[in-house]
């Protein structure tokens, strides 16, 4: 039967244009079953070191899948070796943005392997709320070790399903409540958990380079929503991806609207003069 292979060649920097010649020799259970000639063209032109690279590219990774493919227990150093030639190649792309998860299920179960939650939410028996930023600042730590480190998205106070998952110490469970923005519920739980979350961030260095960040949101849950974020730390900066809207762009440090939709040309320039982000996004579903 057919198979597929795919064959990466890494041309040297110093490389001179021209034309390249070689073989690449086919062995089958140790015997050689054939050569299959190849011929590379390098041109004149030099690619930008990941650093010099000014575009904003925001690939969102999914740490979960890396974990279930290779069959590693999450976190462990296998895991994190696992995604370290994934994640670098990743960074020498350009990629500026860590994409972290604060709860369970940002996006339901819309990706072959969900996203977990990278922060551990416990409500105490007397009804306060703790959390462990351990697997966050692994995570974190472990990104920026690959060169991945302008950015930390991290999602979502506004997930599909308006459910979050906590350990409750009185019961010695995990339990769920649901709630959105606007409910009484739902603000008195994330006050607390931004509250908590700025004072980590400040202490990890990483207040400045993270976003509170939201997908495909309506505009009057993102305007509830920003008001729970205001009221717990108003210096966060926070991130949208969705489609455009003029009551909200002003409060968005990172806005990325879908392709198709334009942002007004004064705004555009407004924002690259405030240095906030301004881009666009697909998520595959564009007819061309």
């Amino acid at each position: 039967t057919v198979r597929p292979a795919w064959i990466t060649f890494d041309v040297p920097r110093d490389a001179v244009s021209g034309i390249y010649k070689g073989r690449i020799r086919v062995e089958c259970e140790g015997k050689e079953c054939g050569v299959l000639p190849f011929t590379i063209r390098v041109i004149d032109r030099t690619m930008a070191l990941p650093e010099e690279c000014k575009f904003h590219l925001d690939l969102w990774q999914n740490p979960y899948a890396v974990a279930r493919y290779y069959q590693v227990p999450l976190w462990s150093q296998e895991h994190l070796d696992a995604m370290r030639p994934l994640m670098k190649m990743l960074a020498n792309a350009g990629q500026k943005v860590i994409t972290a998860t604060l709860m369970h299920k940002p996006w339901n179960g819309q990706t072959e392997d969900y996203f977990d939650t990278m922060v551990t939410w416990m409500k105490r028996a007397d009804g306060t709320w703790a959390f462990d930023y351990t697997i966050f600042d692994r995570w974190v730590e472990f990104m920026m070790s690959v060169g991945i480190d302008k950015q930390i998205n991290c999602y979502s106070m506004v997930p599909w399903k308006l459910s979050f998952q906590y350990y409750d110490q009185a019961t010695n469970s995990l339990k769920s409540v649901k709630t959105a923005p606007g409910e009484q519920a739902y603000e008195e739980m994330w006050v607390a958990m931004l509250a908590s979350f700025s004072k980590h961030l400040k202490e990890k260095g990483w207040f400045d380079i993270c976003t509170i960040a939201m997908d495909e949101r309506p505009m009057d849950v993102m305007q509830k929503t920003l008001k729970v974020i205001r009221k717990a730390d108003p210096g966060f900066k926070v991130s949208l991806a969705g489609n455009y809207h003029a009551e909200i762009e002003p409060d968005l440090y990172d806005y990325c609207i879908v392709i198709g939709q334009n942002y007004p040309e004064d705004v555009r320039i407004r924002r690259k003069a405030e240095n906030k982000r301004t881009t666009y996004y697909t998520c595959c579903t564009e007819a061309h």
